[in-house]
């Protein structure tokens, strides 16, 4: 860590940020907002546990979800690229 980042917080969080991003850009990744509504969230849930992607348990922690979401959703552009 360079001495300017140990002394403002905030500007390494940001650098951090940056390389982070900077990675997912090179893998080919990128990260997009994507608002939906409760009644879609509760759609969603149906579809990932009736595939099989994410269990009853697991559908209460919102990480699992977006993490099974992704799943999903990488699938689904396989299919059609």
């Amino acid at each position: 860590m360079r001495k300017a980042e140990t002394l403002n917080p905030k500007l390494a969080a940001q650098r951090a940020r940056t390389r982070r991003k900077r990675a997912r850009r090179r893998n080919g990744v990128r990260v997009y907002p994507l608002p939906l509504s409760d009644r879609a969230i509760v759609g969603l849930t149906g579809q990932l546990i009736a595939d099989g992607l994410l269990t009853t348990t697991a559908a209460s922690d919102r990480e699992q979800f977006l993490v099974a979401l992704t799943r999903l959703l990488e699938r689904q552009g396989a299919r059609w690229a």
